[in-house]
């Protein structure tokens, strides 16, 4: 054997083995509704409500300014729906619900509607909670506002635009509200080895165009700044307030 074929063979075995290691690893991607099912039954969901409170807090604050007199609301990945519970129990909002593709994250927001505040106990408020496909959920009623905190960014860079449009045409009232925020985003250095440590795909996007994918949907910014800056959070969580004016440009 020539040093030249010897050597092309050596590079076919090198790419062949790049790509089984790259087949492997993509098998054993963990998928973001696994992912956060397993949080649920590991109780990191308390874990996770304590570590976001500060920024969801305040980009709620912030957004209400923009909120009608009375609306409906609606938590997109609402995790063990913390923040629909609150949400349900404020004197403006008239029903709330939440929405989450991981399984276990919903059974624990159901379980946890009689053993939270005594303002929702036994009320005819009471959050409802759905499990679904956040691209296939078509609810039968639209949303005034629409939250989400730490959710967009496990979509693909495919899905993103086809989830925002569907929110603008069938989730989101006209006129109505998107409230999100985000902590996986490029110039958030800090967060750009999170979906190598959980083995997760996350969708690494800059500021600017997480604000041009929301404004192609049919959506208006209204305001954006980063919210819940902390130690552990320094550069704080992308917050977005944005209006549905249904014009979707794409």
């Amino acid at each position: 054997m020539t040093s030249t074929t010897l050597l092309t063979s050596m590079l076919t075995r090198a790419r062949a083995s790049s790509s089984a290691r790259a087949l492997s690893s993509a098998a054993s991607a963990v998928t973001a509704t696994d992912l956060f099912s397993s949080w649920a039954r590991e109780g990191l969901d308390e874990r996770m409500e304590k570590g976001h409170a500060l920024a969801v807090n305040e980009m709620l604050a912030k957004s209400r300014q923009y909120f009608p007199v009375n609306y409906n609301f609606l938590d997109i990945g609402c995790g063990n729906g913390w923040v629909a519970r609150a949400e349900s129990a404020h004197e403006a909002c008239h029903s709330a619900a939440g929405v989450d593709g991981a399984v276990d994250m919903i059974e624990k927001a159901k379980s946890l509607i009689y053993q939270g505040d005594k303002a929702i106990e036994n009320s005819e408020t009471n959050p409802a909670f759905y499990h679904s496909d956040l691209l296939s959920f078509h609810p039968t009623t639209k949303y005034d506002v629409a939250f989400s905190m730490e959710v967009l960014y496990y979509l693909s860079e495919y899905q993103v635009p086809q989830f925002l449009s569907s929110l603008s045409k069938n989730v989101v009232s006209k006129n109505g509200l998107l409230v999100f925020g985000i902590d996986h985003y490029l110039e958030n250095e800090d967060s750009h080895s999170w979906s190598a440590i959980h083995n997760t795909p996350m969708l690494l996007w800059s500021e600017e165009r997480w604000s041009d994918e929301v404004t192609k949907a049919g959506f208006e910014v209204l305001h954006k700044w980063r919210s819940g800056k902390r130690e552990n959070n320094p550069e704080g969580t992308m917050s977005i307030v944005a209006r549905n004016i249904g014009e979707d440009v794409r």
